[in-house]
């Protein structure tokens, strides 16, 4: 059984982040475990990094990546047309047709990896970026109910 995929183990650090900080340094320095305000906010501070995180690795990382794909793209054509294209653990091309076929399948091979790379990183099948959510409201729902 998976039970994350890519970076999503990290939202165990935040949410331990969060017990760590919002319980331990209270209870080391007060000796008292009863407040829940520092609790609150250290949820609400790791529920925010964690989203920007996870944002940042599951939805701007590959945008940057498919933006970065017309570069490729005119590399790879322009091997074609010097004559120096050539995929990994196949023959040469023999024509300027046939490499540009071949080039045009591997091309059309990436963009179609970069397209779904959207939320690779998730824990329990839930994006990275969507548990700093519940980061943030788990002090808020446990103060309420420790009442």
């Amino acid at each position: 059984m998976i039970i994350w995929r890519g970076w999503g183990i990290l939202a165990f650090l935040y949410f331990g982040a969060t017990v760590a900080v919002g319980v331990g340094i209270p209870a080391a320095i007060s000796g008292d475990t009863s407040m829940t305000w520092p609790v609150i906010l250290a949820g609400l501070v790791f529920g925010a990094a964690c989203w920007f995180h996870g944002r940042h690795l599951n939805v701007v990382k590959p945008q940057e990546e498919l933006q970065d794909f017309a570069l490729l793209r005119e590399e790879v054509m322009e091997s074609v047309r010097i004559g120096a294209f050539r995929l990994p653990d196949n023959p040469p091309p023999t024509s300027l047709e046939q490499a540009t076929g071949q080039a045009e399948a591997y091309l059309q091979m990436i963009h179609g990896s970069l397209s779904n790379a959207r939320n690779r990183h998730t824990l329990f099948f839930i994006p990275f970026q969507y548990l700093g959510f519940f980061i943030a409201l788990w002090p808020i729902a446990m103060s309420f109910l420790a009442k």
